[in-house]
């Protein structure tokens, strides 16, 4: 659901969203995140914000956006989850990120 559908492109997602589209248990899909990835709700969602952001980064498109645009394209709603987000999923910050994409790009 969240590859095909990308639910977390909503900044407001709730896990409610997902159980009622998903017409499954809140607590269930808690279990099965925190059992199968070791994850909460919103790190879960995170997870795949970054992975969003990464793929934006990487679009030639992108490349003259502001940074905080790109993440709240990318599902975002505030500018410090996606920084702390992106920092905890890649161990870099996003800057470094992007400035590291635009030297492969440039050689």
């Amino acid at each position: 659901y969240f590859v095909t559908q990308k639910p977390y492109l909503d900044s407001k997602l709730k896990l409610e969203d997902i159980a009622l589209q998903l017409n499954v248990p809140k607590k269930e899909i808690t279990q099965l995140l925190k059992q199968e990835y070791g994850y909460n709700f919103n790190t879960y969602v995170n997870s795949f914000r970054v992975e969003e952001l990464k793929q934006l980064f990487s679009d030639p498109t992108y490349t003259n956006f502001k940074m905080e645009s790109i993440a709240e394209k990318a599902g975002f709603g505030s500018k410090q989850s996606f920084y702390n987000a992106f920092e905890t999923f890649t161990g870099v910050k996003p800057n470094y990120y992007r400035s590291q994409i635009a030297e492969k790009a440039a050689s």
